[in-house]
């Protein structure tokens, strides 16, 4: 999970100084880490930069949707920096096993920042399984049936396993930002490509 270099007492200092939380951006010495032990997204630190939009790719393995990485990102920005994250429409992304209907990969979320009435957006972009998947991708998928959410564990990708997750993210990625010429009309068409459809309204007949 971290890295350090340095001698050996140099090493055990470091650690122990980010076990205590005394790490700043002043000492000699860097730890770096991938920051899973406390947040695995990276989007507590772009909502504390009060940032107007951002985009989440959670590559987390997953696979019954619970959302995990997710929910403690929006509970600990909650908390410790008092910004509200809301969903909506709601969250309606399925599982391999229970997938819902109609099909979605991605969700949109309205950041709330307390010191002003100007609110950021967040775009939430989550591994799924689409039907729609160019025919090597639906081949490997047939043939494993923990992908897109295999262990993360194991970090020696075959060329078949890197091909499918790529093509998954661009396909996905596609169809996100299809005919957005900017990054507000980006998340314009979004928000709007997961709104529900309005009822339709019937008109009495007239006799």
């Amino acid at each position: 999970m971290g890295v350090g270099i340095g001698t050996q007492s140099s090493i055990h200092a470091t650690t122990s100084r980010e076990l205590l939380g005394l790490t700043n951006d002043r000492g000699g010495a860097v730890y770096l880490s991938d920051g899973g032990h406390f947040e695995n997204l990276g989007l507590y630190e772009m909502v504390r930069r009060r940032c107007a939009y951002i985009l989440v790719v959670d590559a987390d393995m997953d696979e019954d949707a619970w959302f995990e990485d997710l929910g403690n990102a929006v509970r600990k920005i909650r908390i410790d920096l008092d910004v509200d994250i809301r969903f909506d429409p709601p969250m309606h992304i399925g599982s391999r096993d229970k997938p819902l209907t109609p099909f979605r990969s991605s969700a949109f979320a309205t950041i709330h920042y307390p010191e002003t009435t100007k609110t950021g957006q967040l775009i939430y972009l989550k591994p799924s399984d689409p039907t729609d998947v160019p025919m090597d991708v639906r081949s490997y998928r047939n043939a494993h049936e923990e992908f897109p959410h295999q262990p993360t564990i194991d970090q020696f990708y075959s060329e078949s396993q890197f091909e499918s997750y790529r093509q998954l993210g661009q396909s996905e990625a596609a169809a996100l930002v299809s005919g957005a010429a900017s990054l507000p009309a980006l998340f314009r068409a979004a928000r709007q490509e997961l709104e529900p459809p309005a009822p339709a309204v019937c008109k009495p007949a007239m006799f």
